[in-house]
């Protein structure tokens, strides 16, 4: 695996990082509805980590992906070999408070 610097934090990442949108699931509609296949994608994460995968990128909007890796990661005690980037849903945001919200 290669890795890059991060230059505003200086955390090596792995320069391919590992989308969780479909998890498995497949298609859209399994994407945004939560229907992935768990044991499919704790699967792929714990091989991606395994392979040297250390850059996941999830969102709040991707019904289900968050818990899945949080829990994979839980688990397999893998928290720490990871770095993780999700995404705010700004079309959700109608107040400041709603970030706090959605973020918890």
């Amino acid at each position: 695996m290669q890795y890059r610097i991060d230059p505003r934090s200086g955390n090596r990442l792995s320069v391919l990082g590992f989308g969780c949108m479909r998890f498995g699931g497949g298609d859209l509609v399994s994407s945004f509805s939560g229907k992935f296949d768990r044991a499919k994608a704790e699967k792929l994460i714990t091989s991606a980590v395994d392979m040297g995968i250390n850059y996941f990128d999830t969102a709040y909007l991707y019904s289900g992906s968050e818990d899945i890796l949080g829990q994979t990661l839980e688990k397999h005690a893998l928290r720490d070999k990871v770095y993780i980037a999700t995404k705010l849903p700004l079309i959700l945001l109608r107040k400041k408070e709603d970030i706090e919200r959605i973020f918890q």
